[in-house]
């Protein structure tokens, strides 16, 4: 037991997707890592995680594993970089699809989320994100066949998501 008996937040500490480059042995490719750390954000958020702070910045910083870093060694961003930037996670079974981000903006303005298509991206739906930027919504969508979406909002954009499929 934890005194005081109250609810307690649920931090996740030193937290990594590694890349391949530079960890051959354990890294993903470096937009495979962006598109896993966003559905990891989005697994933490559901069991109940407020916090969530990032092992290393850069590939160059010691550590006991290589390639978890924001930046490669020589100092270029990688994907995860610009998937933090405005966590975006999606899902899609039949008709149904989920979003949950995490606008990087004032709350204050719309978010709009699209589906790609072979002309572009289509608007499907337009939503005010919480106080605190959080926002999570199922909506119909007429294909039934598994899209990928992003989110935007005024001067940012999510990174594109091909919609995982998911369960009740």
């Amino acid at each position: 037991t934890v005194y005081p008996a109250a609810r307690k937040r649920l931090w996740s500490t030193e937290f990594a997707w590694f890349t391949n480059p530079p960890n051959k042995s354990t890294g993903d490719p470096p937009e495979l890592a962006a598109t896993r750390t966003l559905t990891a954000l989005h697994e933490l958020w559901s069991a109940g995680v407020s916090h969530v702070t990032w092992f290393a910045i850069s590939d160059d910083a010691p550590a006991l594993i290589q390639g978890g870093g924001f930046y490669y060694a020589d100092g270029n961003p990688k994907p995860t970089r610009d998937a933090l930037r405005f966590p975006f996670f999606a899902s899609q079974r039949r008709h149904t699809a989920y979003v949950w981000g995490s606008a990087p903006r004032d709350a204050a303005s719309l978010v709009t989320i699209q589906r790609r298509t072979k002309r572009g991206y289509r608007s499907v739906l337009k939503l005010r994100p919480r106080a605190d930027g959080l926002f999570s919504v199922r909506f119909r969508v007429s294909n039934s066949r598994r899209g990928s979406y992003r989110a935007l909002q005024p001067g940012a954009g999510s990174l594109t998501m091909r919609a995982a499929p998911f369960v009740d």
